[in-house]
């Protein structure tokens, strides 16, 4: 290995003595700063030497150019914003905000700032990896609804685990619902593949009750393909136990529900990896499903 000519780099940095000097310097300058000026320009102050830190650690030197992961904000990121206007709007608004904030000197302010980027942070993680996540709310059925609108849709796939009798049975639920009707007269094919405890198919009975038949009639008799699985059947294979969806080539649902069954997180997947393991998982699942045509008297089957 070629020895580094750069004297500066011989060791770590707090050995120098132009190191010390300067530390040393600057404690004392804070010092009389302490003690002569006002709280508000001693923050204004320091919020300009914690201003140069940061640069001087971010910005790259010329030795450092040729790093293979350029800092966030190098031209590589400023490229992949230029190419989508709208996300490059959003990002110098959020700049401009974040400027603004910077003026508030409250802590308690602060404090619960910093716990709101934080969440902001992680909301934009699982945008950045292809997510869309609601959490304990219906908002989400607004893009389910557009998803299902989109005009490349040939298909849609869905798995409903049924825990109570209130599933889809409130004003929200009953809209997805006609929205699944009007693909139907639009002649898109929706298949469904509905999970049934045996409360609601009790082993040995040849269909489930007679309340949950009619919500299944309902669907079957207007054009869905339905398949029922007990939920029994899957105690080997947990992992099928759920409620999803697969929106034809374009992204997969997860839905997560409390016993009452209210929304408490429903995830969107646009990955080609999400699509992948949904299409799986409703193969597996598939194999233990009973097509409900089959359950019917021969006089009473779909034509």
């Amino acid at each position: 290995m070629v020895p580094d000519s750069n004297p500066s780099h011989a060791g770590p940095q707090w050995r120098g003595v132009r190191f010390l000097a300067v530390a040393i310097g600057g404690s004392v300058a804070f010092l009389v700063l302490a003690n002569t000026v006002p709280l508000d320009l001693q923050n204004a102050v320091l919020g300009a030497v914690v201003s140069v830190i940061l640069a001087c650690l971010i910005v790259p030197t010329p030795h450092q150019s040729t790093a293979p992961n350029p800092p966030l904000g190098g031209p590589a990121d400023q490229q992949a914003l230029a190419d989508h206007p709208s996300l490059q709007v959003a990002a110098n608004k959020l700049t401009r905000l974040l400027a603004e904030f910077a003026s508030q000197s409250d802590e308690i302010l602060q404090e619960a700032a910093v716990a709101k980027l934080a969440a902001v942070q992680e909301d934009v993680r699982h945008l950045a990896q292809g997510q869309l996540v609601f959490s304990a709310t219906e908002a989400w059925r607004a893009t389910y609804e557009q998803l299902l609108r989109s005009l490349d849709l040939h298909r849609y796939q869905s798995v409903a685990w049924l825990r109570n009798e209130d599933y889809w049975q409130d004003i929200p639920g009953r809209q997805s619902m006609q929205l699944n009707f009007d693909l139907l007269q639009q002649g898109v094919p929706i298949e469904r593949i509905l999970i049934l405890c045996d409360f609601f198919w009790p082993f040995g009975a040849e269909r489930p009750a007679a309340d949950i038949c009619d919500w299944i009639d309902e669907q079957y008799f207007r054009g869905m393909s339905i398949a029922l699985v007990r939920e029994s059947a899957l105690e080997g294979e947990p992992d099928l136990l759920c409620d999803f969806g697969i929106y034809g080539n374009r992204a997969t649902g997860l839905l997560e529900l409390d016993e009452q069954c209210r929304t408490t997180r429903f995830t969107f997947d646009f990955s080609p990896e999400a699509l992948r393991l949904a299409e799986d998982r409703w193969k597996r699942l598939a194999l233990y499903a009973i097509p409900y045509g089959n359950l019917l008297d021969p006089g009473t089957r779909r034509s």
